[in-house]
């Protein structure tokens, strides 16, 4: 799999962490703005309205009440589930909001998932909600312990709300020893094949320099037993399948959280969080078709 980065790069200023949906011939994205979650539409993918600030942190709640970041978006049943990373000034858990209209206004459910492993015991936080061709829910999520050596974990559910199971074997993926994402990986975006195949994008680092940018995104092909368990995570052989840009460009630093979907034409749109040194924007990248 391979993509390019659109000419009309950057299409967005100060818009990070892109989810997205389609939601009757509208496309829908879902970023973080500063510690809030605001969406956009589009009826192209490149023109869009802006409708500001859906989601942020409330000062009475417990578990988000400093950030509410990295969304993932499932519409189901006619109903909008924003899933995020909730954060408390100590640790991360996931939340989730939920309304009937993708601009809202969202109500918070609360907190499904929290730490628990040793692996997990400071954070679990950018959700990927998906559901399957057959009906089933999976929420892949990345976890740490005192902020080091992230590795992407999965819960299984019996609906859009849970309640979520972690996988026995989790963490389903750790890195490949000393290479592009052997520091910090996080999931953020995936496709369906058919209800045993899932591709599986995510945001990898290596771990130098020691600095917040420095990311790249790669991508996994993800297999599932006959009866919907993790069967095993398979990366890319050509990753990191976009990296970071040359020298002077606008995604120099650091190119992570890709959020993919498929266009009305059936190929695949990566939309995804670029830095340099003047700060974060919002690129897309197109599936090459060879």
């Amino acid at each position: 799999m391979k993509f390019i980065k659109d000419s009309s790069n950057p299409i967005m200023t100060w818009h990070t962490e892109p989810a997205l949906v389609w939601i009757n011939k509208t496309l829908y994205c879902y970023y973080r703005t500063d510690h809030s979650i605001g969406v956009m539409e589009s009826r192209d993918g490149l023109s869009w309205e802006d409708h500001g600030v859906v989601l942020k942190p409330e000062i009475n709640d417990v578990f988000d009440s400093k950030q509410v970041i990295a969304p993932s978006v499932l519409y189901d049943n006619e109903h909008v589930y924003l899933y995020y990373e909730g954060y408390d000034g100590y640790g991360s858990e996931i939340g989730v909001a939920i309304s009937d209209n993708p601009t809202g206004p969202f109500f918070k459910y609360g907190s499904v998932l929290q730490p628990s492993k040793f692996w997990e015991t400071s954070i679990v936080g950018t959700p990927l909600i998906t559901k399957s061709p057959s009906g089933k829910y999976y929420l892949f999520y990345h976890g740490a312990s005192l902020g080091f050596m992230d590795r992407i974990g999965l819960a299984y559910g019996d609906g859009p709300l849970g309640p979520w199971k972690k996988e026995k074997c989790n963490p389903i993926y750790k890195g490949k020893f000393f290479a592009w994402d052997f520091i910090k990986t996080a999931p953020t975006s995936g496709i369906w094949n058919d209800s045993f195949d899932f591709t599986l994008f995510y945001e990898g680092f290596k771990g130098w320099p020691l600095t917040v940018h420095g990311f790249n995104i790669g991508g996994a092909e993800v297999l599932f037993n006959l009866d919907g368990t993790f069967f095993d995570m398979k990366p890319m052989i050509n990753n990191p399948i976009l990296k970071r840009g040359s020298r002077g460009e606008w995604d120099d630093l650091t190119v992570q959280r890709p959020g993919v979907i498929k266009s009305p034409t059936g190929e695949l749109w990566m939309y995804y969080s670029g830095a340099d040194e003047y700060g974060f924007q919002l690129g897309r990248a197109l599936e090459v078709i060879s």
